[in-house]
């Protein structure tokens, strides 16, 4: 299997690879709970958490990927698969309807409002100890280093969104150029923050090696950031 997938929406690409937080959110899952995943792509991480017997929410903003997730589920395990298409800022859910909630490398393809709001949903949809587990990419990736000082004079201003790049047709040249028109990179401070202000607790968070990414995107060992957090 590639390491690395384009995306049929131009929403970037899905590493196959599953780093430490993707991991420990299988690891926490079990047949008795109800999780919800948001911004799946191919559903790297949906049916090693279908295997356990987890009811499982996912949802993506194409219908394409979804189908696959759907195609490639073993019928055994579809009882307990929901699809959630669209965009993960108009999905609706009761409040407390999950017991984890997992997110990789989506938030940062949002609006700094719409990371927001996602957030504040994400603590209103789980159930009192339920566990949020989120992965984004940062502004730390080679191919981007010439925003790197944007980044810090905005970060420098206490902006808070440093990370955003408002159109990327100045990175169009590169090899993994299927991008959206703009991407808001998170570093690890700004993701605590909206993590925190969301009334989460948060249990751990770290930038992430992602030694598996491309060479055009590797950097130096904070490619991504991750954080595992608790409602109370």
């Amino acid at each position: 299997m590639e390491k690395f997938i384009q995306t049929s929406n131009n929403m970037g690409y899905m590493s196959t690879y599953l780093d430490d937080y993707a991991k420990e959110f299988i690891s926490l899952c079990n047949a008795k709970m109800r999780i919800f995943e948001a911004g799946a792509a191919f559903g790297v991480c949906t049916i090693p958490v279908l295997g356990k017997g987890t009811k499982v929410v996912v949802n993506d903003l194409s219908s394409h990927h979804l189908d696959r997730i759907w195609n490639e589920c073993p019928p055994l395990f579809r009882d307990n698969l929901v699809l959630a298409p669209g965009p993960i800022q108009e999905c609706h859910y009761e409040p407390e309807s999950f017991d984890g909630i997992f997110t990789s490398r989506m938030l940062h393809l949002l609006k700094g409002e719409d990371i927001e709001k996602t957030v504040a949903n994400f603590y209103k949809w789980l159930k009192p100890g339920g566990k949020l587990v989120a992965v984004v990419d940062t502004p730390f990736l080679k191919c981007y280093a010439k925003n790197l000082e944007n980044y810090e004079a905005r970060k420098a201003k206490g902006e808070k969104w440093p990370g955003m790049i408002y159109s990327t047709e100045d990175f169009k040249h590169i090899v993994h150029n299927n991008i959206p028109d703009f991407i808001n990179f998170i570093d690890l401070p700004t993701l605590e923050r909206v993590i925190s202000e969301a009334k989460f607790t948060i249990e751990k968070s770290s930038y992430i090696s992602q030694n598996s990414f491309p060479s055009e995107l590797k950097f130096d060992g904070r490619e991504s950031a991750g954080i595992i957090a608790l409602k109370p």
